[in-house]
């Protein structure tokens, strides 16, 4: 079990002990039921630990914001048992946890059409002396 200390800009926190087979979805999951009162769509946790844990051949946890491309990794990806995180919890409606869609910004680049060029065909004549000179 490892434990994960969460703290909140409310002053709140709160300590949740995860398996190793639960996902850091799951720690969002039951922050924002919990902390929050399903009043949010997403949770952006921060790293505040004093030191970055970093075992031989997992992930780790780096210092700020933790990026949503760990959402579906197991905590036994990024730890060994019995250790404790402490979390910053900032909570927005920018992101859906479940489907990990933005549903508050329209996309930034325009639309391109795409053209293919057109195949430019070569005819080589193989017996042609100009083409092929022999070697010599």
């Amino acid at each position: 079990m490892s434990t994960f200390e969460i703290h909140t800009e409310i002053n709140n926190s709160k300590k949740y002990e995860l398996d190793k087979n639960d996902k850091i979805i799951d720690l969002k999951n039951k922050i924002l039921t919990d902390l929050f009162q399903n009043q949010y769509t997403n949770i952006d946790l921060y790293n505040i630990n004093d030191r970055v844990y970093k075992d031989f051949g997992k992930l780790f946890f780096d210092k700020g914001l933790l990026p949503s491309t760990i959402n579906k990794y197991p905590i036994e990806s990024f730890t060994t048992e019995n250790r404790t995180f402490v979390f910053k919890a900032v909570a927005n409606n920018d992101t859906d946890l479940n489907n990990n869609i933005k549903i508050s910004e329209e996309p930034q680049h325009k639309k391109f059409k795409y053209t293919q060029d057109k195949k430019v065909e070569f005819s080589l004549d193989i017996n042609n002396v100009n083409e092929f000179p022999p070697l010599r």
